[in-house]
């Protein structure tokens, strides 16, 4: 009998224990501060934490998820449990960004000016559902454009995306070292479609179909049209450290299709990018990008933008081309409409130049970024980036929306 009452009292004593630090179940969410974001849509991102145990349950990785979001400016966590209780509740705070704004943008850059007008709503019915529509206008082009999508939550409810664009430019395609090559005036129209299907929290997969029409005006350039369809995969994980998002991910894409000229095109690109976090206010960045296009017009091949270039002519095409590119960023400024940081990066990059000769270009970069708070779009951004071997300066300035 004795026995018994020893092994008892040694139970209620682990089982209060338990209790006491942080052994209770997570059985709901309490929402506050929410104006257009559905409670719904917060529900169903958090979902895996109802069930959990209040030991299982990390702060820091739940402000991480809502911080993926950008809906929020500011976002506070925590557990709320009531005395010798087995339950406890998932408490968050936040107060929302402004997702709708009709947003004028202009930049500046080697090409010369740019800008234009559009409308986004980031948080489309409550639900992070992206409407965007306008149009951008400079001395070479002139584009208007329409998206939607719908985000992916999980297996059971994927996502998809729309978009369509149209745009009359006079097309200008430079060899490696800045020259030009071929000039010529042009409609493009473009449709796309995607669904998206996410596969848990770190993995995305995607697939779809474009069509792409360019109709040149000059008579020694014939009109080409392509249609492909495409799969992509993305392995993210993310952590925020209040001050950045520190990202780590590895992507892939490849597209199969075929064009107006009877070719059989396909290409293939990816990507894997480190973040390290140095210090409390820095974080330093590691990058690798390739793409390779087969049967393509020169048109339709990457550009600079496909690899993430910034020492490129944005007027570059090529078949084939691989990017290195490091940089480091520090928060010097931080209040609460926004975070100021600069940043300092180095860059090389190869590439098949248009006679087929494997050209490289390398050297630094740097530049100012403003992150909003209360806006979930982007602001102000400068940066600049010397190619070396041709002694060639690239820069940028854009307030607004950069394209």
């Amino acid at each position: 009998m004795r026995r018994l009452f020893f092994v008892l009292m040694f139970c209620s004593g682990i089982f209060a224990f338990a209790q006491e630090n942080g052994d209770r179940t997570v059985v709901d969410l309490k929402i506050d501060g929410l104006k257009k974001t559905k409670e719904s849509y917060v529900h169903r991102i958090l979902s895996e934490y109802i069930g959990k145990k209040e030991s299982e349950v990390q702060i820091k990785e739940i402000e991480t998820i809502l911080q993926e979001q950008n809906l929020f400016s500011e976002i506070s966590v925590s557990l709320l449990s009531e005395e010798n209780s087995e339950k406890c509740i998932l408490n968050i705070n936040v107060k929302e960004k402004i997702t709708f704004i009709p947003l004028p943008f202009v930049s500046v850059s080697k090409d010369g000016p740019m800008g234009g007008f559009v409308l986004m709503d980031m948080n489309a019915l409550g639900k992070k559902y992206n409407y965007m529509a306008g149009g951008v206008f400079s001395k070479t082009i002139q584009m208007g454009m329409t998206s939607f999508s719908k985000p992916a939550l999980d297996l059971k409810h994927p996502g998809f995306s729309v978009g369509a664009s149209v745009g009359n430019r006079n097309q200008e395609i430079n060899d490696f070292m800045g020259n030009e090559y071929i000039s010529f005036s042009s409609l493009t129209c473009s449709l796309n479609f995607a669904i998206t299907e996410k596969i848990n929290r770190f993995l995305n997969v995607s697939g779809g179909a474009s069509y792409t029409l360019n109709k040149t005006w000059d008579e020694d350039f014939d009109s080409i049209s392509q249609w492909s369809g495409f799969s992509s995969f993305e392995l993210k994980k993310t952590e925020w450290n209040g001050w950045f998002m520190i990202t780590n991910s590895f992507s892939g894409k490849g597209d199969w299709g075929y064009s107006t000229e009877g070719e059989f095109i396909h290409g293939y690109s990816g990507k894997i990018q480190v973040q390290v976090p140095i210090m409390e206010k820095s974080r330093m960045s590691l990058k690798m990008a390739g793409a390779m296009d087969f049967n393509k017009d020169i048109r339709f091949q990457s550009g600079k933008s496909s690899v993430g270039s910034s020492v490129l002519d944005s007027k570059f095409r090529t078949d084939g081309i691989m990017c290195f590119y490091m940089d480091f960023e520090r928060a010097v400024l931080q209040k609460k409409a926004a975070t100021v940081s600069v940043y300092g990066s180095y860059e090389s990059v190869i590439a098949r130049d248009v006679d087929d000769e494997v050209e490289l270009a390398h050297g630094p970069g740097g530049g100012l970024l403003i992150y909003l708070k209360q806006i979930a779009f982007p602001a102000v951004a400068f940066g600049f980036a010397y190619n070396m071997p041709q002694n060639v300066w690239q820069y940028v300035v854009s307030l607004g929306v950069s394209f």
